[in-house]
């Protein structure tokens, strides 16, 4: 899987995200297109690609969406992806 392909993964999913809470604000708590990602590349990929997409799509979930500890979103989205894989 491509490193092109990766980034528009997250980038999408990221574009989803924040578009969802634009029409409905409270869906952060139901819906997360972020994870999408990192269940593709656990689930298709290798534990590297698995654990890649679980930190970058957690980093970015953090700096786009959280107020409070910066990078405890990527640990764990990060270790779903070696788990999934």
């Amino acid at each position: 899987m491509s490193l092109l392909r990766f980034i528009v993964a997250v980038a999408v999913a990221l574009m989803l995200q924040a578009g969802l809470g634009q029409i409905w604000p409270d869906a952060h708590r139901y819906v997360q297109f972020m994870l999408v990602p990192v269940v593709w590349y656990g689930v298709a990929g290798s534990q590297r690609s698995g654990m890649l997409a679980g930190c970058a799509a957690g980093l970015s979930h953090d700096a786009w969406f959280q107020i409070g500890a910066f990078g405890l979103t990527g640990f764990k989205w990060t270790l779903l992806g070696w788990a999934l894989s």
